[in-house]
């Protein structure tokens, strides 16, 4: 049986080698690694011998995919010393003889607590939260991409959009710096899903929603499940707010077609319902507007296109338009405005100017 039993831990033992000569271990890896390695010694010492055979892992690279080998490194030396005889330059007591396989044990032990102390001090200090530098994702001028993250979430980023991953064990947080993104959330009741765009945070409750950051505010747009939304240092929504799946609750939390329009450091919130296929519109890059501000549909097509468009008449750039347009296509906007509501176009450049007809 303890054949057996050390031929399992053998094989274990290698199957961990092997993943770190693989490359850096993520932070729930390296806590499972440490609950194999606190087991026994002897999963230590078969961890340390399967390592140094393994391609000849070097202690340089078991700092780099470990992180601990700086002491490892140092503890080899004091071992070393030990090991080495030394004639004293002062008359000593004889030395006590210990038994090979104690002084094996002493030894595995300290490799033990070399790892143990080391590659996962954060984990035994209860930093749960530590986590590598944030990760970020970024979106050029008409550019749309998907990102698929560890826990198998998806973010689709459109234009000119940039976001920012920091993932611990406890929390998944994704901060919304421009633009716009549409996440597709696994669902992980142990490490909640949020997104800060603003002063705004959206936590996802198993969902699939939509998060636009303009100058003048936060917009989140639920099209699968719920999404509890609240505001950086602002009110918890003592004043219950209504929608259709939430009737009253201190929190605002958002369902399938609904959308917030939350402004950046006030207590204006704006709740309303959207066509799921108007949420939706921009991953197929279209622009779709209902009874939209001319001024506002010019900035969502200029956020697409190197040809930009500008209103040069106040009153015009209020007037209010419905309609759904190719977002890489500005002049066949331009058409329909020249043809149907009295407009007129003046290009200069790559600028088109739109001005009431006189």
């Amino acid at each position: 049986m303890m054949k057996v039993l050390n031929k399992q831990i053998a094989q274990e033992a290698a199957e961990w080698a092997i993943r770190v000569d693989s490359g850096p271990l993520d932070m729930m890896a390296r806590e499972d690694l440490s609950t194999w390695l606190t087991a026994s010694p002897a999963h230590i010492e078969e961890f340390l011998l399967a390592s140094s055979i393994l391609s000849g892992l070097s202690h340089a690279t078991l700092v780099e995919r470990t992180g601990a080998h700086d002491v490892l490194q140092t503890a080899n030396a004091n071992v070393f010393s030990l090991q080495t005889e030394r004639e004293p330059s002062v008359q000593t007591a004889p030395a006590i003889q210990r038994p090979a396989k104690l002084r094996r044990q002493t030894m595995v032990a300290l490799a033990a607590l070399c790892v143990l102390g080391v590659v996962f001090w954060p984990l035994l200090m209860g930093n749960f939260n530590h986590t590598q530098a944030p990760e970020s994702f970024r979106t050029t001028l008409g550019e749309q991409r998907t990102l698929q993250l560890e826990d198998g979430s998806l973010i689709h980023l459109n234009t000119d959009s940039e976001v920012s991953l920091s993932f611990t064990r406890r929390e998944r947080h994704v901060d919304l710096t421009r633009g716009e993104a549409l996440f597709d959330i696994e669902s992980d009741p142990d490490r909640p899903f949020r997104v800060t765009a603003g002063d705004t945070v959206a936590e996802a409750l198993g969902t699939v929603f939509n998060v636009r950051l303009t100058q003048e505010a936060a917009v989140v747009s639920v099209v699968e499940g719920k999404v509890k939304v609240e505001q950086i240092g602002g009110p918890r929504f003592n004043t219950p707010v209504f929608t259709s799946m939430n009737p009253a609750s201190p929190d605002l939390v958002l369902s399938v077609g609904e959308t917030a329009r939350l402004e950046p450091s006030t207590t204006i919130i704006d709740l309303g319902e959207t066509e799921i296929q108007t949420i939706m519109s921009w991953r197929e890059r279209r622009i779709v507007f209902e009874r939209q501000a001319l001024g506002e549909i010019v900035s969502e097509f200029n956020r697409y296109n190197e040809d930009k468009l500008f209103v040069s008449d106040n009153n015009l750039s209020a007037r209010q338009f419905s309609g759904t347009f190719e977002a890489d296509d500005p002049v066949s906007f331009v058409m329909f405005l020249e043809q149907h509501h009295n407009v007129r176009s003046v290009t200069v450049g790559r600028s088109i100017y739109l001005e009431p007809r006189p």
